[in-house]
């Protein structure tokens, strides 16, 4: 046996040791009971959230979009972007430059209602209408952008009755100058229709909203309008609407608030019956007078 293997041999039998197997206790343990995850009211940001609606409302229209769209009309030239036009009805598309630095990226279609009796009750209209999804870049850089579809006008009646009614839906968001002032340059994302109604003779004001609005500055980080009604006539509650708001808090959780100004005018305080889960957790209470004081019309 050469010395190497003997080595190796001595070393293997000196490596082995024998141990007894230990026996392997539990270790403690104790039950916690789990976090309480039941939602906590912030009356705060609840109403700060439906005063901002109040405060922001009738600017929340689909005015700036068709200001937005004018402008951008107005950099076109004789061959950027391609467009058309119909009995009423424009339509360009295209992704170009114009002469002047100008880009146009996508499509739109544009339609002016003029002097139309809509629901045959003898109103006559005077509205626009545009949808489309564009990007339109002036040589400076800012940028005009719209996804979605819009709608403005109003309407006079026989008795004397003005209508107006807004709506809008999709993504829209412009930094031009001219929108700084506005929703569009602010990050507000409203999908809302708003309509509103000054009676002749009597001269009652009546105001509807329904949609959703995000980014309207408050913690929450959106409101949804199930039901919005108010109006000054004679026995209504002018202070306090009809109305049925859910605000999303920046966890997610969703607070239902009932107002019931047009229903119960024992209650007209502008204060509304927060519910959670199902279960009533307070109240919410806003300012609301200032939503029907616009004079003759409502914007």
């Amino acid at each position: 046996m050469s010395t190497l293997t003997s080595i190796l041999l001595l070393a293997a039998c000196q490596g082995t040791v024998t141990t007894e197997e230990q026996p392997i206790e539990p270790s403690a343990w104790e039950w916690s009971a789990p976090e309480d995850l039941t939602p906590v009211y912030d009356e705060a940001l609840v109403t700060g959230a439906i005063q901002a609606l109040a405060d922001q409302a009738l600017s929340l229209t689909s005015q700036p979009i068709f200001d937005g769209f004018d402008a951008a009309m107005a950099l076109a030239d004789g061959t950027c972007p391609a467009w058309y036009e119909y009995e009423g009805e424009i339509f360009w598309r295209g992704i170009c430059y114009t002469t002047d630095g100008s880009w146009f990226n996508g499509q739109a279609f544009f339609y002016a209602y003029d002097g139309v009796e809509f629901n045959g009750d003898g109103g006559t209209w005077y509205a626009d209408q545009v949808s489309g999804t564009n990007t339109v870049q002036d040589p400076e850089g800012h940028a005009f952008n719209m996804g979605g579809y819009a709608f403005l006008g109003s309407g006079s009646y026989p008795d004397g009755t003005m209508q107006w009614l807004s709506t809008m839906g999709g993504s829209f968001s412009s930094t031009w100058p001219m929108a700084a002032e506005t929703w569009m340059g602010q990050n507000v994302q409203p999908m809302v229709g708003v309509s509103a109604t000054l009676t002749g003779g009597s001269g009652t004001r009546r105001l509807y909203i329904y949609g959703t609005v995000g980014g309207l500055g408050s913690p929450a980080t959106g409101i949804e309008i199930s039901q919005f009604s108010m109006d000054d006539g004679g026995g209504s509650c002018s202070v306090e609407p009809t109305a049925a708001l859910s605000v999303r808090d920046d966890l997610g959780v969703w607070w239902d608030v009932h107002f019931r100004g047009e229903v119960d005018h024992t209650g007209c305080d502008g204060c509304g019956v927060v519910i959670q889960g199902g279960t009533e957790v307070g109240t919410a209470c806003a300012d609301f007078s200032h939503m029907l004081d616009w004079g003759s019309s409502p914007w």
